[in-house]
């Protein structure tokens, strides 16, 4: 992709980018009490997920969203996964603290990091990829392995802070577009740094669902503080479409569909202050819940609903009053591609 600073042009390539301006004013329209920005923040979103990001979120949350009483209890919360492509194979270094009560010797410990390298070894074979290279708890030696009481690290003071972590879709990506602000700690009223991560990743999530000609999306909103959260200073869209269609064709569409994701912002802070989901996001729960956002097409599988996460740090939640409060539970998603 590559933007312009005005107009939109056909490009050489099998890809058209270009990138769209809107500014969008709902001052007009009637709503009243929308919180204003207490930030001047910027918010990123990026679709669809590449087959590496898709299976790096598979493994980890297949190995956190299972029976924990019954399907095995010695995998502790703390799982990080890190994905690294070279061509049509993967390295996969995955990290997963035991609990020591659930294993009556090494031997045990040893079939638990068994377990975990056959689900990856199948997943990753799900996903397309033609051969993989697996480390499970590669630091573990003849003197020491990752043996937890809690199934966390930081029950060792590994705890990390809030802001190295996961974005909103669950994943560190340093080779797509990021925002440097994180989810946790932010209170959902009016904390842009957060809300903003969260609707730009479903405006570009949409743009794609939306049409077969739109190979790829990214959005970024810019906020001003002080203006209604609802009214960001920038919309900036980025498209990349097939057999050279001009990227203007969707520019009404992508106005669409960003103007409506802004319109509803109130909605989903609705949610968030009732907790009806977490506030560091595996987006769609909060995106497409009754009467919510538009529904332009069904959403891939890595994008369902999950249960909260954080990546060295703890995930903040915040009240109906704004105020913060820590969770116990510590996740560990990394992700790194090359090419």
């Amino acid at each position: 992709m590559a933007s312009m600073q005005s107009g939109m042009s056909a490009s050489s390539n099998a890809y058209n980018p270009a990138r769209l301006i809107c500014k969008r004013s709902l001052a007009a329209r009637g709503q009243h009490n929308i919180p204003l920005a207490n930030d001047t923040s910027i918010g990123v979103g990026y679709a669809p997920l590449s087959p590496l990001e898709r299976l790096v979120l598979a493994i980890e949350r297949q190995m956190n969203d299972r029976d924990r009483s019954a399907d095995h209890p010695a995998w502790g919360e703390d799982v990080k996964v890190m994905g690294i492509r070279r061509g049509a194979t993967v390295d996969l270094t995955i990290a997963c603290a035991m609990i020591g009560r659930h294993l009556s010797h090494m031997d045990d410990y040893l079939a638990e990091k068994v377990a975990v390298n056959d689900l990856a070894c199948r997943l990753a074979a799900e996903y397309g990829f033609a051969a993989c290279d697996i480390a499970v708890n590669s630091a573990d030696n003849l003197q020491s392995v990752y043996l937890t009481v809690t199934g966390t690290s930081a029950e060792a003071g590994d705890d990390g802070q809030v802001g190295r972590g996961n974005r909103v879709n669950g994943l560190i990506t340093p080779c797509r577009p990021m925002s440097l602000e994180a989810a946790a700690g932010k209170n959902p009223v009016n904390h842009v740094g957060k809300i903003y991560n969260v609707v730009a990743q479903h405006i570009a999530q949409s743009l794609v669902t939306a049409s077969p000609e739109i190979l790829k999306a990214e959005c970024l909103l810019v906020s001003k503080i002080g203006a209604r959260v609802t009214e960001p200073a920038i919309v900036q869209i980025r498209l990349a479409t097939a057999d050279d269609i001009p990227a203007a064709r969707f520019k009404a569409h992508a106005a669409q569909i960003s103007s409506t994701c802004l319109e509803r912002i109130p909605e989903l802070i609705g949610r968030l202050r009732r907790r009806s989901n977490p506030a560091f996001l595996r987006v769609q729960s909060a995106l497409r819940s009754r009467g919510g956002w538009p529904r332009h097409g069904q959403p891939g599988a890595a994008l369902r609903a999950s249960k909260p996460h954080t990546c060295y740090g703890r995930t903040r939640e915040a009240d109906e009053a704004g105020r913060t409060e820590v969770p116990a539970r510590l996740i560990k998603s990394q992700i790194m591609t090359a090419t």
